[in-house]
């Protein structure tokens, strides 16, 4: 038997640690998908902060609580993509006019990051 989806959202609006209720305005939507939705919660009491991933699934409402000491801040700069589409087709365009071979340019890539000459690699 699935319980009533409102018996268990109330589960969640209150913080685990100290009980207080949370409140709208210490709710904060990371992400929403057709049918899933994850919110970051700071207590305004005690400054706990909890995960909690809503989703519904076919046999019914999911409910999954995570207390956390992430901000919602750290969030939205974690959710940022880090390889933008411009990165690809420069690497892409790299490839296509790299003559050489794929192992002298791995080594050539490292070096100059790591800023390795030759005569270091020999030694």
């Amino acid at each position: 038997m699935i319980p009533n989806g409102n018996n268990i959202l109330r589960q969640f609006s209150r913080c685990p640690l100290c009980n207080t209720e949370y409140g709208d305005a210490r709710i904060s939507v990371v992400e929403q998908r057709e049918n899933r939705t994850v919110f970051h919660i700071t207590c305004p009491s005690c400054g706990v902060s909890m995960m909690l991933t809503i989703a519904q699934e076919q046999m019914g409402l999911l409910c999954v609580g995570t207390v956390t000491d992430i901000t919602t801040q750290e969030l939205w700069r974690l959710a940022e993509p880090r390889i933008q589409p411009n990165n690809v087709l420069d690497v892409y365009a790299d490839m296509r006019a790299y003559t050489g071979s794929l192992l002298s340019a791995i080594g050539a890539h490292t070096r100059k990051k790591e800023n390795v000459t030759h005569e270091d690699i020999n030694k």
